[in-house]
């Protein structure tokens, strides 16, 4: 993929920022939009060619505002990758609403919300794509992170709904299914993690592509697990 304007939320680390390079090196212009200014700057110095925007997804404010200014792009390519996860049960004193709150934001609230305010742009291109992160977590929960699972599974249930509204050929739907990759949100957790930069190789492939989702690695496995035998899927899951 050359020559294309893409979007990509939660730039500025993980599996975005590998993506931001990578995608930049082969010739695309890449929007990096994530809510660090510090590391997005560190971003373009690394590749100058790459635009930044400054955004907390978190902030419905901020959000709606952007999605208000009717920013111009002549996008080909929105990738909706910005994602936060709590790690506790429903009844630890942690697992607050504000913290339940900004997980639903910024993992289903903003991809919505995003793709409302982008597509008139992406429905111009000849090109239109929506490529939305989601996670084996869609197919089955994990205990301690069942609001995260959640919006996994709303963010799933957009991308069918948007199919349902758009013909291929007006609209690409792709959703990504990655396993458990080493980032900053995963630290300390799990095992046998791919790089971002491996799932970054993986979601560039899907998209040179022409199915409507990718499932990397071991989220595979979960997937057919869960069509089978979905508590299995789930107690595999939560470990």
């Amino acid at each position: 993929m050359q020559d294309k304007r893409i979007l990509i939320t939660g730039a500025s680390s993980g599996i975005g920022r590998a993506l931001a390079l990578k995608l930049a090196a082969q010739g695309n212009h890449v929007v990096a939009l994530a809510r660090n200014e510090g590391r997005l700057r560190a971003l373009a110095a690394e590749n100058p060619s790459i635009e930044t925007i400054a955004l907390d997804l978190a902030n419905p404010d901020a959000l709606r505002d952007f999605a208000a200014s009717g920013w111009q792009g002549g996008l080909d390519v929105l990738i909706n990758n910005a994602g936060v996860q709590d790690q506790h049960r429903l009844d630890d004193s942690a697992c607050t609403a504000d913290v339940m709150i900004d997980e639903v934001t910024v993992n289903l609230t903003a991809p919505m919300v995003l793709t409302k305010a982008l597509l008139p742009q992406l429905l111009a291109s000849e090109t239109g794509m929506v490529i939305n992160l989601v996670s084996a977590l869609a197919f089955a929960p994990k205990d301690n992170a069942a609001c995260y699972s959640a919006t996994k599974a709303g963010l799933k249930m957009f991308s069918a709904g948007l199919r349902a509204q758009f013909p291929r050929d007006r609209l690409r739907l792709l959703d990504i299914y990655p396993p458990l990759v080493a980032t900053a949100m995963t630290e300390g957790r799990g095992k046998g993690k791919i790089t971002p930069q491996a799932a970054a190789d993986a979601i560039i492939k899907a998209m040179d592509g022409s199915r409507d989702r990718a499932l990397i690695g071991s989220a595979r496995i979960i997937a057919a697990l869960s069509a089978i035998t979905p508590q299995l899927a789930t107690r595999l899951m939560s470990g």
